[in-house]
């Protein structure tokens, strides 16, 4: 008898197996794949990696007069242009270089340029002289020519006028210091016809000679 009781006695509802559950069961706001805090780490990472603004620095441009603001916005930008190459156009095996490779254009967009600047040329100058250019021809300034090394010089107005004209047509000459492929192609062209035209004077100089050379009898 006592044994059947024992058999039938009810075991207890309360269990620690719902609770053992419960407790590791993760919670909602901790999880890990949560994309909240790693936005939080990316807009972190980014405002170090800005520039601190000094507090003063409203002041500190204040100070700066309108002529050195100017100055040195013209300075930072010409510094940020292409520069020249070291050595002269068309002398790549003799400390030079070559225009083409220089600019690393397209072949279709180079080819463009040339012809635009030999047009030019032709239509302004006087492609009988040459054209040694002390420094860079600048677009709103004076030009100046080395006649030490050309007796024969162009017209500065002219020169200014091609350059003018070659960077309105092809305004990505504005990135290029001084705009020194339109001073290489003036050069480089002017070079080649002053060249052929003297060619062509001594040709007829030396016709003109034989004419009036007696015959030897």
């Amino acid at each position: 008898m006592l044994i059947t009781d024992e058999i039938l006695l009810p075991k207890p509802k309360n269990t620690l197996a719902p609770e053992f559950k419960l407790a590791v069961r993760p919670s909602k706001n901790t999880h890990p794949s949560s994309p909240y805090p790693k936005r939080v780490s990316l807009e972190r990472s980014r405002s170090r990696s800005r520039t601190p603004i000094p507090s003063d620095s409203s002041g500190s441009f204040d100070s700066l007069s309108d002529s050195d603001s100017s100055t040195l916005a013209a300075s930072l930008s010409e510094d940020s242009k292409i520069p020249k190459p070291a050595g002269e156009p068309s002398r790549p095996g003799r400390g030079g270089y070559t225009l083409r490779e220089a600019l690393d254009w397209s072949p279709k967009a180079y080819t463009k340029f040339k012809n635009s600047m030999h047009h030019l040329i032709e239509e302004h100058l006087d492609t009988t002289k040459c054209a040694s250019i002390r420094r860079s021809v600048p677009r709103y300034d004076e030009v100046c020519l080395d006649t030490t090394k050309c007796a024969s010089s162009q017209s500065p107005i002219l020169l200014k006028t091609v350059c003018d004209k070659a960077v309105d047509a092809f305004p990505d000459l504005e990135n290029y210091s001084e705009f020194w492929p339109v001073n290489d192609m003036i050069m480089m062209r002017l070079k080649y016809t002053s060249g052929r035209a003297r060619q062509k004077e001594a040709g007829m100089v030396t016709g003109k000679s034989k004419k009036h050379t007696p015959k030897k009898s």
